[in-house]
């Protein structure tokens, strides 16, 4: 969704928050080269997260300056950490949910100097299938520069019953979730998925829906194929045994995210999507179900 906003050169996450969400704002993700097993287009990864109400995760996020993205590594970055919490579950268009609050626990800003101004307002939450784990509603609250708080609401349908890749709304909060591999799914030569915007992704019938087209790659990692791609505790404990994480790479429509997931965990331990890159730095897990 395109919000009317200023586009001027800022140095605030909330400017850059603003500005994600214009149009070629999004830039392609560089694909590191690494020695990974042959490409697998257009499939799903062949495991899903496993997520219980009450499990918390914490996802530290880098994004350079739209103005300084082409230049030297030294350029100014704003470093968040996102606070991920399972707070329930809800049903979405007859779809049973899990339902994600988002909200920044941590933030620096180096080269800045104190935290970005607003940065506490910024907040999302997310609804995913609880039998697909795909992306089925995202809403976030942005602060503009006049004081007042923007929400956006996306919600998003795969198209023919097939689970879908979904890119999020935003670059500098990476919400983009693949297509995870469920028993029984036909195989598909492409994925495709229709987003409602605004009042129409709420009510269902307000506004038509816009198609996407998407594809995804998903490659099996060696452990030193993970620590080449990404870093953070997530990478170097001796849990990370073969065939335990797969890179996955997303593309669409003028955008490029490549994720790292890994078997056990709930969120992928690194994304980068050419604006942001973003690692998994901490998990808390609730106390599991007892078992029938």
């Amino acid at each position: 969704m395109t919000l009317p906003v200023d586009v001027s050169l800022v140095s605030s996450v909330v400017a850059i928050l603003l500005m994600a969400l214009q149009p070629g704002a999004q830039q392609q993700a560089t694909v590191a080269t690494v020695p990974v097993e042959q490409a697998k287009p257009n499939t799903a990864v062949e495991f899903s997260p496993q997520w219980h109400v009450g499990d918390r995760w914490v996802v530290e996020t880098r994004t350079r300056h739209l103005q300084s993205r082409m230049e030297q590594p030294g350029d100014p970055t704003h470093v968040v950490r996102w606070g991920f919490h399972v707070a329930g579950t809800d049903t979405i268009d007859q779809t049973p949910c899990w339902r994600v609050e988002v909200s920044p626990s941590a933030a620096a800003v180096p080269h800045a100097g104190g935290q970005p101004p607003g940065h506490q307002q910024l907040s999302s939450r997310l609804w995913v299938s609880q039998r697909t784990y795909c992306l089925v509603r995202v809403e976030s609250k942005l602060p503009s520069r006049g004081g007042q708080v923007i929400t956006t609401v996306e919600t998003y349908t795969p198209l023919e019953g097939v689970t879908s890749p979904v890119f999020g709304p935003l670059t500098v909060l990476p919400l983009d979730v693949p297509a995870f591999s469920r028993t029984g799914e036909k195989q598909v030569a492409g994925f495709a998925y229709t987003k409602r915007s605004g009042a129409a992704a709420v009510k269902g019938a307000a506004e038509p829906a816009f198609a996407f087209e998407v594809a995804q790659e998903v490659m099996p990692l060696t452990a030193d194929a993970v620590k080449a791609l990404a870093d953070g505790p997530f990478v170097k404990d001796a849990d990370l045994a073969a065939n335990s994480a797969v890179k996955v790479v997303i593309r669409g429509p003028g955008r490029v995210v490549e994720q790292v997931w890994r078997r056990d965990q709930p969120w992928p331990i690194h994304a980068a999507n050419g604006s942001t890159d973003a690692r998994l730095v901490e998990v808390t897990r609730s106390a599991m179900p007892p078992a029938d």
